[in-house]
């Protein structure tokens, strides 16, 4: 966008969105510490997980009370994005891991579902990953 106006106007000034220089910083910061980045990869990990498959999503629905918050996306580019997540993860934790048991134990379910499930099951459970979610 910078390079199409300045090719329409060569006196052009480009002054970057203060938003989006945040965003880089806030980016920047939550890679230099790895807690951080694996807390977000679970997180991403738990929304496409079960936002993939209708089955699983519903398994999570039955899980969760009528006004609890679902798993979020993390977008690249709203830094926001990262603290709706957590906050939705954080809310429905207990409901989350109900579900995840519930697909781990469910023999009906695919090997692959049921791998997934238990892997994200210990990820969540672990106490760096809970503790990075409060904090």
């Amino acid at each position: 966008m910078e390079q199409k106006i300045i090719e329409k106007n060569k006196f052009a000034r480009f002054i970057p969105c203060a938003g989006h220089s945040l965003n880089l910083v806030g980016r920047s910061a939550v890679d230099c510490c790895l807690d951080a980045v694996n807390c977000f990869g679970v997180i991403n990990e738990i929304y496409k997980f079960f936002s993939s498959s209708t089955k699983r999503w519903a398994v999570l629905k039955s899980h969760l009370e009528p006004q609890s918050k679902v798993p979020k996306y993390l977008s690249e580019t709203r830094w926001e994005a990262h603290a709706k997540a957590t906050e939705a993860i954080l809310e429905s934790y207990s409901a989350i891991i109900g579900a995840l048991n519930d697909l781990y134990s469910d023999v009906n379910m695919k090997g692959d579902t049921r791998l997934k499930a238990n892997n994200l099951l210990q990820k969540m459970e672990e106490l760096e990953f809970v503790f990075m979610l409060h904090f």
